[in-house]
């Protein structure tokens, strides 16, 4: 497909499999109950701004090979609950948050901005020979608001950079040097973290912290 139009086109034909056009960007804001593999190259960029919670509800999708932009950090919580999503060989550019479903990510490099990636509501996620960059001095957070939630973290063969040591939210302190941070505030919570394989990280980071 060739621009965004062509794209939704393809989704709402019920096209499984998709391939993007190098040097182009496409906006993707929506696609539920769907079995979706949309394809790179590298030089395409898949905008993921416009996601909200409901927006890939009861879909399973895979992202290969793509460049995959969250847009500009802020206090929308960006991200959709899923069956599952499957990040092959993506560039990961932004803050996301974990709903409802099953996340993996596989060969990606993810820049979140100079914060970090929320866990929110997901059932897991599961890091495998990934780079981290830009991140502040927590870079996953098991978190959500009040609520209570159970939530298995996989990390193999990954590699961690913190670079923005300033690691607040609206004032509040989220906690220092970690990879993972756990946080129950208020909440019921079981945070099964699971770390195989050769991981490394900043000498400034520890492991986990609660």
């Amino acid at each position: 497909v060739t621009n965004t139009s062509e794209l939704n086109e393809a989704i709402s034909n019920g096209k499984t499999n998709i391939k993007l056009s190098a040097e182009t960007t496409y906006k993707l804001t929506s696609a539920t109950n769907k079995t979706l593999n949309i394809i790179g190259p590298k030089s395409a960029t898949l905008d993921l701004s416009g996601v909200r919670p409901g927006s890939f509800r009861g879909s399973t999708l895979t992202f290969d090979g793509i460049f995959i932009d969250w847009g500009p950090n802020g206090n929308v919580y960006k991200g959709s609950d899923l069956a599952s999503c499957t990040f092959n060989n993506c560039h990961i550019k932004g803050v996301f948050w974990g709903y409802a479903g099953h996340l993996y990510f596989n060969n990606c490099t993810l820049d979140v901005n100079g914060d970090k990636i929320w866990t929110y509501g997901a059932d897991s996620m599961t890091f495998r020979n990934c780079d981290f960059y830009n991140t502040c001095e927590n870079v996953i957070l098991m978190y959500r608001n009040n609520m209570d939630f159970q939530c298995t973290l996989n990390i193999h063969n990954c590699h961690f950079f913190a670079t923005n040591e300033n690691n607040q939210n609206n004032g509040e302190n989220w906690g220092e040097n970690a990879v993972v941070e756990i946080k129950p505030h208020k909440s019921t919570t079981v945070a099964n973290v699971n770390f195989t394989g050769h991981n490394t990280k900043s000498k400034n980071l520890s492991w986990v912290r609660i």
